[in-house]
């Protein structure tokens, strides 16, 4: 099959839709035997015990009845129902077909399409808008119960989007209530009441609903699926930097090359934030110079010149200013002095969302937003200034969506290598092996269905007696290949892309004897004591 991008963090769905032909089952008998397999894909096999159950069961079910090729065309869906929704949420306004272009294919989208399912359901955001407006609108007892409903479902297909909405909700209402109090000088107790109520329904509904998970993660004797721990050090890896919303993304064909070298440049300077940039994620932070700059001057414009927006773009701008520095590390130092951030609460609070970067998808959401109201609301003002506005605001969608663009490269895995045929054929259905290096473990998982062997140490896998990665690290040293013996295994593949030490080691090392050599690999034999 053709793979988008490539195996990435989407490697267990894909290999689910090859080794699992009917829901919650991997149809090989003997492959559903082994605990390894059932542990990784604990939340393919008993959906409703994940924390993303709606999502999950989806997948699962969809995987299992269509195959791999699901996975990508759940991923076009959703790109597709970004764009209906956001269409929605900007229809009023003009020139909204480009505005929801704008949004849709930013490089937020572009950083998880085909990778991360639950991370490209962007959808949820304007969806998200077009609800809170009518909660806004119509402070009533229904419109809050409705809300909550729906942060309950977004956070059943994905945490991230459920507990970024949330975020910006709070935000958002705390600063309306300010506002009027400055403003009108009254406090607005019955927006104040709805809030609580949306949060309080919210949190029941999300405890009735993620019980299942609750229950087999926290309350049971044992934790299954792949429950992973955060470090503090994750909080400082993958928040955002200012610098990150004016470089385009690095894999960009035309722009990319620029944020190499300045990217290089800021690490030179040996600041301990200076290295932590992760394309992955960070990429998806930038939104267009051009954007940036056009929406910024009409802003500014509008609030010196017009005094019906200037509301909104005051409430707008301090939501997109708090959320902003929200995305900050809990720390950063000056002269050795330590100051803290509101990222620290993040942290201190929300422990398992380690990835305070991705809120830039809704600050993006909110500028597209205040500026094609601005725009609309100004039209015949900004018309006799600019005589080819159509033009312009034309110029700037394309030039945005080439600033943003990330290009993917379609990979072909329809031949399995060598080694996993040969194991396939010359070993007995319970023969378990390990693979080394650390970046063949993905591989490895994708071809389960091909070799139908116990693979030892497929990435992501952790249990109380070994971490996959910590594990696949240390093959090439003593301890790490009596891991493997005291694990059982019999065999170990060793990819030739290691490095000449690493190949030295394993040759001479008594523990392990060559058996076969393939074009790309090597196949050890690991001897009983």
């Amino acid at each position: 099959m053709t793979i988008p991008g490539g195996l990435d963090d989407q490697t267990i769905h894909l290999s689910w839709g090859l080794i699992s032909n009917s829901p919650f089952t991997i149809s090989d008998p003997n492959l559903n035997s082994f605990h390894v397999y059932r542990t990784i894909f604990e939340h393919l096999l008993n959906p409703l015990l994940a924390n993303q159950p709606l999502s999950t069961l989806i997948l699962s079910i969809g995987l299992s009845v269509f195959g791999p090729n699901f996975y990508f065309i759940i991923s076009l869906v959703s790109v597709g129902l970004t764009f209906l929704f956001a269409r929605l949420l900007l229809k009023k306004y003009r020139y909204s077909f480009l505005w929801a272009l704008i949004f849709t294919f930013s490089s937020y989208m572009w950083s998880h399409l085909w990778k991360h399912i639950d991370l490209l359901q962007i959808w949820i955001f304007p969806l998200f808008f077009i609800i809170f407006r009518q909660f806004f609108t119509i402070n009533s007892l229904k419109n809050a119960v409705k809300l909550a409903v729906f942060f309950t479902v977004s956070t059943l297909i994905s945490n991230y989007a459920g507990f970024m909405s949330l975020i910006y909700f709070l935000i958002a209402c705390t600063v309306n209530l300010f506002y009027k109090w400055y403003s009108e000088k009254k406090f607005d107790f019955l927006l104040l009441r709805n809030t609580v109520l949306t949060v309080l329904i919210f949190a029941c509904l999300l405890v009735i609903t993620l019980f299942p998970y609750i229950k087999a993660n926290y309350l049971g004797y044992k934790q299954v699926g792949r429950t992973v721990a955060r470090t503090y050090e994750d909080f400082f890896s993958f928040s955002s930097r200012p610098w990150y919303f004016l470089l385009p993304p690095v894999k960009n064909p035309m722009l990319g090359g620029f944020s190499v070298n300045i990217l290089e440049r800021i690490k030179r300077t040996d600041y301990f934030l200076a290295d932590d940039y992760f394309a992955n994620e960070h990429q998806g932070n930038f939104f267009g110079i051009v954007f940036l700059l056009v929406s910024s001057l009409v802003l500014l414009w509008s609030y010196k010149n017009s005094v019906e927006t200037r509301k909104n773009i005051t409430i707008y701008i301090v939501c997109n200013l708090i959320l902003f520095i929200l995305m900050f590390p809990p720390f950063f130092t000056i002269g050795g002095m330590q100051i803290y951030t509101p990222g620290y609460l993040l942290y201190k609070y929300f422990p398992m969302f380690r990835v305070s970067s991705r809120f830039s998808v809704i600050l993006l959401l909110n500028l597209v937003t205040i500026t094609a109201y601005v725009v609309n609301e100004n039209y015949e003002k900004l018309k006799s200034n600019l005589k080819y506005l159509n033009l312009i605001i034309i110029c700037l969608t394309i030039i945005t969506l080439i600033e943003t663009f990330i290009p993917f490269e379609l990979v072909k895995k329809d031949i399995p290598p060598t080694v996993y045929s040969y194991l396939n054929k010359n070993t007995p259905e319970n023969t378990m092996f390990a693979v080394y290096p650390n970046n063949s473990t993905l591989d490895a998982m994708y071809w389960i269905y091909s070799h139908k062997r116990f693979l030892i140490n497929p990435k992501y896998y952790s249990s109380e007696s070994m971490v996959s990665e910590e594990f696949t690290e240390n093959l090439n040293t003593e301890e790490g290949l009596d891991k493997l013996l005291e694990l059982n295994g019999e065999y170990l593949i060793v990819f030739k892309n290691v490095s000449e030490e690493d190949k030295e080691i394993f040759e001479n090392n008594s523990k392990i004897k060559l058996v076969n050599e393939f074009d790309d690999s090597y196949l050890f034999k690991v001897e009983k004591i």
